[in-house]
């Protein structure tokens, strides 16, 4: 008997065991929970699993923001202790900003006329409170430097920072030139006291750093200046002059540069205010050739416009040079396309071995700034034969505009080759 109600007692504690296990097991069912919370609160279920996800995702996201915001703090904290690193071009911006801004204060110090030349050095410009010394820069070496002011024209400047360190010197752009002087094969000679580039494969591509515009050096001339010639033609065709030549009873043009229609073109090109007129015939406009900034680097010079013959030998400008036109902006000048050639043969004006060994070889024909001296109402232009040749001056032909730097111009980087052009700063 005891043993069977032992065995009762214990199936009956068994099945007590069974139900609570049942109880905890509903009790603790996520399910169930769920759907107890949903019937006594009205919540959807499928919501619930999320809340907690996205509360983890916010704490999470929280902690990263602020820490973004540590690194932030700390590495603008160790810029004020270490200071800002300065490197030599970075330096050359802080004394031009200087210069301009020392200038605006005290105009009555600044060039009176184009060519006055104002230097003012970094010495005058730190303690005037209008930049730090050198030293404070450029750490662990010594530097000097200065700024040299020109005046452009009657309402702008240009200032020519010059830094000079134990390792480094501003380089300009006609030193650099220059100091490529070949003697043999292509590249730059010195020739009648100028330096000149010659041959058909010479790297004396230019650009500025403001523009895409490529440009070729021509030379550079005994007062340092760089001579540049556009490397693309203009948009429009030009005449180069039709006015009434009464040696041929006709609208045929007159030679004389200075009151050419030419002459006007290019005034206008570079004042940017060709496309003003409201003619047909600019329907194709023309591209702004030279910035505001581009045209402080760019002076006034001496074009030799004057006229020539067809069997003229010279190449030394002695020709073109007898009639003078200044000027900031003209047309390749006849001896400097002689020049240009490498051709032992290219000895007079319109030679066709003049073609041969020549990067101012284009496949368009292009105005030169000469008239000549055989025939009044004909001009000097490069023709699709390959040579220069003497045409009526109302025939229309593209335009490549000739510029003259300052001495003072910096080379900022580059090669001079087509991929890798000198950039002027």
């Amino acid at each position: 008997m005891k043993s069977d109600l032992f065995k009762d007692e214990t199936k009956e504690e068994k099945l007590d065991n069974e139900e609570i296990t049942d109880e905890e097991e509903k009790v603790e069912d996520p399910q169930e929970k769920i759907n107890s919370i949903k019937k006594n609160k009205n919540i959807p279920a499928s919501s619930l699993p999320n809340d907690d996800f996205r509360s983890k995702m916010i704490k999470m996201f929280g902690i990263v923001i602020v820490g973004l915001i540590v690194i932030l703090i700390v590495g603008f904290i160790i810029s004020l202790i270490v200071g800002k690193k300065y490197n030599y071009a970075m330096v050359e911006d802080e004394m031009k900003n200087a210069a301009v801004n020392y200038f605006k204060d005290n105009k009555g110090k600044l060039p009176k006329n184009a060519e006055e030349v104002v230097e003012i050095s970094t010495t005058v410009l730190a303690n005037n409170k209008y930049m730090k010394t050198l030293d404070k820069y450029l750490k662990n070496t010594s530097c000097s430097g200065k700024v040299s002011v020109e005046k452009v024209d009657d309402k702008s400047y240009s200032y020519t920072p010059t830094l000079t360190c134990k390792n480094y010197t501003t380089t300009k752009l006609y030193d650099k030139i220059i100091s490529n002087m070949v003697t043999d094969g292509f590249g730059v000679y010195n020739i009648n006291n100028e330096y000149v580039y010659r041959g058909d494969d010479v790297n004396n591509y230019v650009k500025f750093s403001d523009s895409d515009r490529i440009w070729r050096v021509i030379k550079v001339t005994s007062s340092n200046e760089v001579v540049l010639i556009s490397n693309d033609k203009t948009k429009n065709r030009f005449v180069w002059d039709e006015r009434y030549n009464n040696q041929y009873e006709d609208n045929y043009g007159l030679n004389v540069y200075k009151n050419s229609y030419i002459s006007s073109v290019l005034k206008k090109l570079y004042d940017n205010s060709l496309n003003d007129d409201e003619d047909e015939f600019y329907s194709n406009q023309e591209l702004e050739i030279l910035t505001k900034e581009e045209k402080t680097k760019v002076v006034e010079f001496d074009a030799c416009v004057g006229t020539r013959a067809d069997a003229d030998t010279s190449k030394d400008g002695s020709t073109e040079c007898q009639t003078i036109e200044k000027t900031k902006m003209t047309l390749l000048s006849t001896n400097d396309f002689l020049n240009a050639s490498l051709d032992s043969n290219c000895n007079s004006t319109t030679k066709p071995d003049c073609q041969n060994y020549n990067y101012l070889v284009t496949d368009y024909n292009y105005w030169l700034a000469n008239g000549s001296s055989n025939e009044s109402s004909k001009i000097y232009r490069f023709t699709s034969s390959g040579y220069l040749q003497a045409s009526y001056g109302n025939i229309e032909s593209y335009a490549r505009v000739v510029i003259h730097l300052s001495e003072n111009v910096m080379l900022e980087k580059g090669k001079g080759t087509k991929d890798n052009p000198y950039v002027v700063r």
